[in-house]
């Protein structure tokens, strides 16, 4: 899992997660993380744009995108 593969690079004791994707979705798989290893995950969904912005002013543990075009983007920026 993507997840787990952060936690043991970030040793984080809290991740946060940031997804344009549907937030029911993310919530729940942030909830069963939480309860499979015990760390905390914040959540910030919101539309692309929201998230980008975001992103560019903070950083994120992990990014759920499914725009093949925002991870050239960031691919591309290293």
């Amino acid at each position: 899992m993507l997840l787990t593969a952060a936690v043991m690079m970030n040793d984080a004791h809290a991740l946060t997660v940031y997804t344009a994707g549907p937030g029911l979705l993310a919530k729940g798989l942030a909830s069963s993380f939480e309860k499979q290893t015990g760390i905390k995950v914040n959540v910030f969904q919101a539309t692309t744009g929201k998230v980008m912005a975001r992103l560019e002013a903070e950083q994120a543990d992990v990014l759920i995108s499914a725009s093949r075009d925002t991870t050239e983007a960031l691919q591309q920026r290293g």
